[in-house]
């Protein structure tokens, strides 16, 4: 099997041990220092309106992970906010911006492997497309929500996994999460969807998207960012 990743123009050709969430064989190179098992289980109670703009409750759904879906309030993770030094109890709530109040444009949401070659490509481009050496999403109010699902040796990941991801491609500016859960299953990584902070609906896929910027980041997301910065609401994309 030869596995296909990307975002935008980014693209990683895999050999038969690509990057496969269901792979289940030795450990790949380490891409930082073993990780500990430590506990990612996130807490089972949150309130998601505490974490919403004033005057907006919470999406109704119907809630799911797929395209089309709203992403329900009780989703949540053990691991770091941007910029952050100690990990924490993240909701997905805290991405919602019914009214731009959080500066929030765009949501991507990354589901990754520790061990995955392809999610590593993509990884240490994010620095370069929230900069102004790249699209300059940051500036714009795109939020990248990283969510590491195994370590390198193809088990669960833990806070301590999401520590070493974080650290190793510099994502401390972003969402970085242990997913050992598997939130958004899939059977390729990495794995993105797009998702309205306004509305919390899943948009796109985009894995799918076959055009980009400049930088090889997603137009599609770019898209979102500025019209919701306009105050436009709706689902954003080019194809």
């Amino acid at each position: 099997m030869t596995s296909t990743t990307k975002l935008g123009i980014l693209m990683v050709t895999l050999s038969a041990a690509g990057c496969s969430s269901a792979t289940n064989g030795a450990s790949a190179a380490d891409s930082g220092a073993a990780a500990t098992q430590d506990s990612a289980a996130p807490d089972a109670d949150t309130d998601a309106d505490d974490d919403a703009p004033t005057g907006c409750p919470y999406p109704s759904g119907p809630y799911g992970v797929a395209v089309g879906k709203v992403l329900s309030p009780t989703l949540q993770w053990q691991g770091f906010l941007p910029n952050a030094t100690t990990p924490t109890t993240v909701p997905i709530s805290d991405l919602y911006d019914c009214d731009g109040s959080k500066g929030i444009n765009a949501i991507v949401v990354d589901s990754a492997g520790q061990w995955c070659v392809a999610c590593q490509g993509v990884a240490q481009e994010i620095p370069t497309w929230l900069s102004a050496k790249g699209d300059n999403w940051a500036k714009m109010g795109v939020q990248f929500l990283n969510l590491v699902i195994q370590n390198n040796d193809y088990e669960p990941a833990t806070i301590t996994t999401a520590q070493q991801w974080r650290s190793l491609w510099m994502l401390t500016s972003i969402y970085v999460v242990a997913d050992p859960n598997d939130t958004f299953p899939t059977d390729e990584l990495p794995y993105e969807l797009l998702v309205d902070p306004r509305t919390m609906k899943v948009l796109r896929d985009l894995t799918t998207d076959t055009t980009a910027n400049a930088d090889g980041s997603d137009p599609n997301v770019t898209a979102l960012a500025k019209k919701n910065a306009a105050g436009a609401t709706g689902d954003g994309g080019t194809h």
